[in-house]
């Protein structure tokens, strides 16, 4: 009975190891996207600073294409003026969006592994408590099998 408590014991311990591998399994892939969307965000970032060098290339070649067709008429500046401002409100309106975006993604990644770091912190604390447990069950069943193995020589003896 004694051994069938220990086995039993050393199964529970094997299925809290199990289980705390799997959680920091868990953690490390949550870790790994976050690094991913870290990127990605990184990525859309990079990308907007490119174009927006882009647009104020282009808009400083307007200006010179501007200055040197002077001869337009003030129909044809006041389009390119509207294209303009619609051009920049829309490009600042999607920065801002994908910005909000990839803001809110990273966030919700970092509260995701966050809430697996706790579990897999409140696993090894439960682990080890139950090892504490379990190990002084062992030594108490240790003892008992000691006294009754003495008595029984005792009593072989006499």
């Amino acid at each position: 009975a004694s051994r069938r408590r220990v086995q039993e014991l050393q199964d529970a311990d094997r299925t809290h190891l199990h289980a705390m591998s799997t959680m920091k399994d868990v953690s490390e892939s949550a870790s790994r996207r976050l690094e991913e969307q870290r990127q990605a965000v990184e990525e859309a970032r990079r990308r907007a600073e490119e174009s927006e060098a882009a647009l104020e290339t282009a808009w400083k070649e307007l200006a010179e294409l501007k200055k040197r067709s002077v001869s337009l008429d003030s129909q044809l500046e006041h389009r390119l003026l509207e294209a303009r401002r619609e051009l920049e409100l829309t490009f600042t309106e999607r920065l801002r969006e994908h910005s909000a975006q990839a803001t809110e993604r990273e966030m919700a990644l970092e509260r995701a592994a966050q809430e697996l770091r706790s579990g897999l912190a409140r696993a090894e604390e439960q682990s080890g408590w139950k090892e504490d447990e379990l190990r002084r069950e062992i030594r108490q069943w240790q003892e008992k099998c000691r006294a009754a193995e003495e008595r029984a020589a005792g009593l072989a003896s006499s």
